[in-house]
């Protein structure tokens, strides 16, 4: 079975997106969240998937849909999240009415999460999320030694040694 949820998409306007599910004990609800890094909510979430689990009430709030402007009611919840073999239980959401799931910072910040997206000419070539913090370290540390070193540790304009794989 292919794996649905943990996956970077570009949709046809250009936003990334990231798919996840919502589950519980009587079954899972895939969905769409948009990534959004101006946000400082974790994981927004639509009444509609909040309630297929019965995501637990923790209170109402206000939330403001930015520039000072309007604000709209929501709600604090908890649901079980599973992004590919990360799962999350009982975490945080915001729910609103809307149409919309986003994944704000908070989300991947929570998680322990890198991204990574190919912004390549004139389209976007692929991407990669992972909480792997070994992996996150040796991209760090290559890209320390590239930009502060000028040596490039990877020897990038080489085939991999192993497979011949060129990185793209």
């Amino acid at each position: 079975m292919e794996q649905k949820s943990g996956k970077l998409i570009i949709n046809d306007d250009g936003k990334l997106i990231l798919t996840g599910e919502v589950f519980d004990g009587h079954g899972s609800y895939d969905f769409n969240a948009y990534v959004d890094t101006g946000s400082s909510f974790g994981m927004v979430l639509t009444r509609e998937l909040a309630d297929a689990v019965c995501a637990k009430v923790e209170g109402d709030i206000n939330i403001s849909i930015g520039g000072g402007s309007n604000t709209v009611k929501g709600q604090k919840r908890r649901a079980n999240l599973r992004f590919g073999e990360l799962i999350l239980t009982n975490y945080e959401i915001t729910v609103v009415n809307g149409t919309r799931n986003l994944a704000g910072i908070k989300f991947f910040q929570d998680a322990g999460i890198i991204m990574l997206v190919d912004f390549h000419k004139g389209k976007t070539m692929g991407g990669l999320i992972t909480n792997n913090r070994r992996f996150a370290r040796a991209l760090g540390k290559t890209a320390h030694c590239f930009s502060v070193h000028k040596s490039d540790i990877t020897k990038s304009n080489e085939p991999c040694p192993i497979c011949g794989a060129k990185g793209e």
